[in-house]
């Protein structure tokens, strides 16, 4: 009768056995399951060095330097100017003359404004500009003055002051300039602009 009691004893113990084998090792594979994932790849990536560009020599002949800008030449000798300055009926009468003494002709060209009178004091401040409060033409015209040939332009002063007043007597001096260009060139400054002096009583 013992040996029936001994197989009952095994099958008992036998699958026990077994499913003690097996628990370290399913205990291993829960902790594994429940462990932190590793972290993920990151999607973006270094980029890769640039390739190192080569170094180019430059010599003389692959430099260009910019073209340089061409001079416009100033001509002398070309005009003659004058500016004359009397009173006459309670005004001063203003005149500038100007004369191409160049023995050639000479093309001008003038803005919407062609001469200017500006007038100063013993101090030298001035004190009245004819152009002031003046509107011109913008407009361009080229003119031919020909050998001796002279241009006038006249205007006259009330003897106000730039704010309304009536000047003190006293010596005053008229500057007058042309307000010309060349076609081709620069004209000398100096050879546009005169001035007088007048005394006002």
């Amino acid at each position: 009768m013992a040996k029936p009691y001994r197989m009952a004893w095994a099958l008992l113990v036998v699958p026990l056995v077994l499913a003690g084998c097996q628990l370290p090792a399913a205990a291993d594979q829960a902790r594994e399951e429940w462990a932190d994932p590793p972290p993920a790849a990151s999607a973006a990536t270094e980029p890769a060095p640039a390739a190192a560009i080569p170094a180019r020599k430059l010599d003389a002949d692959s430099i260009r330097l910019p073209a340089k800008r061409k001079e416009i030449p100033t001509m002398a000798g070309l005009f003659e100017t004058a500016v004359d300055a009397k009173m006459e009926d309670g005004k001063l009468k203003l005149r500038i003359s100007v004369s191409n003494v160049s023995g050639k002709s000479v093309q001008v060209r003038y803005g919407g404004q062609r001469y200017d009178f500006r007038i100063f004091d013993q101090e030298g401040n001035e004190i009245y500009t004819w152009s002031d409060n003046k509107a011109f033409i913008a407009v361009v015209t080229d003119a031919e003055m020909r050998p001796s040939e002279t241009a006038s332009y006249r205007e006259e002063w009330d003897l106000l002051d730039r704010q309304g007043n009536r000047v003190p007597p006293g010596e005053y001096t008229v500057r007058g300039n042309l307000m010309a260009e060349l076609r081709e060139g620069v004209p000398e400054p100096s050879e546009l602009a005169g001035e007088a002096t007048v005394e006002i009583e």
